[in-house]
């Protein structure tokens, strides 16, 4: 008895390949993420935080109370924003492997 192949034997041990763009896609949500968490920090430390407190990134040092407020509430709007749209792309992403 002989048994027929549909495919050569080299071609049906291979693993299959990543959709196009799955690994920047990855890159980009988790980007969207962290920089969307570091923005909504941001900004509620802007508005929550004592006028005499300090908010610095390495040699460079502000007073709370020099801030002006639409920062805050900028950096909260921006980092909730990148926030929901990670969240729809991911969502969308689970919703099209499903069918």
């Amino acid at each position: 008895m002989a048994t027929k192949y549909d495919a050569s034997p080299d071609q049906a041990t291979r693993p299959a390949e990543p959709p196009s763009g799955a690994g920047w896609q990855r890159v980009v949500k988790q980007l969207l993420a962290i920089f969307g968490a570091i923005a909504i920090f941001l900004g509620l430390f802007i508005m929550f935080a004592g006028a005499d407190q300090s908010l610095g990134i390495g040699d460079w040092n502000w007073q709370v109370g020099d801030i002006a407020e639409g920062w805050g509430y900028g950096f909260l709007a921006g980092g909730v924003a990148m926030w929901v749209i990670g969240l729809i792309w991911v969502v969308q992403g689970r919703s099209r492997t499903r069918n």
